[in-house]
């Protein structure tokens, strides 16, 4: 757990009662998917200014993009993209703060799922309140994620 002054961030503080899904949606071609959550910035998700940590945000990232990625599964252990893949690279900017309090959507698209590799964006925004007709304020971060398919592994 974190407060503001220690500059700690936990990733375990990521969990269901944090994170709650506004939108969810895949594409006809079943070859991109979108998916919108929000949560409100907490203590524990703070560096020691009191913003959302950049590991935190880097965190949302990885784990809300890789959600997208049950879109593109059978959902049957072994088959392409069962396992989720593993990270190749994740790339993020960080444009402006999300103070402590502040309620953010973290906006994930799934670009494209191929045989092997699969591209995701993040785009993380400040907005008014909660609920999905909250209205969007500053855009403090974006990012991308790589990921390569391990499902062959389950395989072997």
């Amino acid at each position: 757990m974190c407060s503001p002054g220690s500059g700690q961030f936990n990733p375990s503080t990521l969990d269901v009662e944090t994170v709650k899904l506004v939108h969810a949606e895949r594409s006809n071609n079943n070859k991109q998917s979108q998916i919108v959550v929000e949560m409100q910035i907490k203590e524990k998700h703070c560096n020691q200014l009191g913003n959302l940590h950049g590991g935190c945000a880097a965190s949302l990232l990885d784990n809300i993009t890789s959600i997208g990625l049950y879109f593109h599964t059978s959902g049957v252990f072994g088959d392409p993209w069962s396992l989720l893949g593993v990270s190749q690279s994740i790339n993020i900017q960080y444009l402006a703060p999300a103070p402590l309090g502040s309620w953010i959507d973290i906006e994930t698209q799934v670009v494209a799922v191929g045989k092997t590799v699969s591209l995701m964006t993040c785009e993380i925004w400040t907005k008014d309140g909660p609920g999905k007709d909250a209205k969007r304020l500053v855009k403090t971060s974006i990012g991308t994620h790589t990921k390569i398919d391990n499902s062959y592994q389950a395989k072997m």
